[in-house]
């Protein structure tokens, strides 16, 4: 009987350990497995992340190398028409100081700039007063000012 018991005992103690055992391994391969899965699945969603960020990235690289580039044509449109402006400005106070000089210095039909729209300066009569007239090319009767 005591021996018949300890078989019993034995053989369900071996049914037991190899359930054990098969239980282990079946968790212990579903462990592995949803490891895998996760680790691709964190590489995947990983990976798509790297891809967003540089996608990310360059657009903006470009639209910031675009916004530069916008800004420097900008200024430098800005800077050409300043340029522009001034050189206008310059030869219009030029123009009025050559004026004035030709009056101050009583040259009579003289023509200080050579061609084109610039002022001539000449003596004209104006009831008796001595007046001095600017005029550009086109306008062949002048226009009075008086000193």
């Amino acid at each position: 009987m005591h021996q018949a018991l300890t078989n019993q005992w034995t053989y369900n103690k071996n049914v037991a350990m190899a359930e054990a055992y098969t239980m282990h391994q079946a968790l212990t391969n579903q462990w592995i497995c949803n490891k895998n899965v996760a680790v691709a699945e964190a590489y995947s969603a990983h990976q798509a992340l790297t891809n967003q960020w540089t996608c990310n990235k360059n657009a903006a690289v470009a639209e910031a190398y675009t916004t530069h580039k916008a800004l420097t044509n900008q200024w430098t449109s800005l800077k050409e028409n300043s340029n522009k402006a001034v050189q206008i400005y310059h030869w219009g106070l030029k123009q009025r100081s050559e004026t004035l000089m030709c009056a101050c210095a009583g040259l009579a039909d003289v023509v200080l700039s050579g061609s084109g729209d610039r002022a001539a300066c000449w003596r004209g009569p104006a009831s008796g007063e001595e007046s001095w007239l600017a005029r550009t090319a086109d306008d062949k009767d002048g226009a009075e000012i008086f000193f």
